[in-house]
């Protein structure tokens, strides 16, 4: 189920550009007020149950918001735009998403990215978001009651068509 959805996605090594930029971040990359603050700086799973019908899809976690959180649009100036949407259309508890241990909850939606790690200048490599396609089309293929996807971005809406053609 979703445990083991998300530890086969914290687990992922498959891109050596992306985990030695994890590796800097947690050596000497952190945010002016964060330094004394846990980093993720692993993939970052999804947030929100399987169940959903809404699933959303961002292009990756930003260094300093989800790659520092651990929970995707969390932390970051995108979240604050994100979360207070899903707030005000009754889908989160809260417009605030800081941490992990927020407290935040999704009513029938689910937030992830096409790719799990944060890219060095947010820019990910055509080989690595080819190496995380396969967490996306497993996840859509886990989300049984699904009727709706809303792709931020072109890389993300690209990636969601192939899914849906290679599923």
């Amino acid at each position: 189920g979703k445990d083991r959805f998300d530890k086969l996605i914290i687990a992922c090594q498959k891109c050596n550009r992306m985990t030695q930029y994890a590796n800097e971040t947690l050596q000497h990359g952190r945010k002016k007020g964060f330094e004394k603050n846990d980093y993720w700086c692993k993939p970052v799973p999804s947030f929100g149950s399987l169940d959903s019908e809404i699933l959303i899809v961002g292009l990756a976690p930003g260094k300093h918001g989800a790659g520092r959180t651990g929970r995707p649009f969390t932390g970051d100036y995108a979240g604050e735009i994100l979360y207070k949407a899903l707030h005000q259309s009754g889908l989160a508890s809260s417009a605030n998403a800081v941490s992990l241990t927020d407290g935040l909850k999704l009513k029938n939606i689910r937030i992830t990215n096409a790719v799990r790690c944060a890219p060095p200048q947010n820019k990910p490599l055509n080989e690595e978001i080819l190496n995380c396609r396969p967490y996306l089309i497993q996840e859509i293929n886990l989300m049984n009651n699904l009727k709706f996807v809303l792709a931020l971005g072109g890389i993300a809406h690209r990636q969601i068509i192939h899914c849906i053609n290679e599923k």
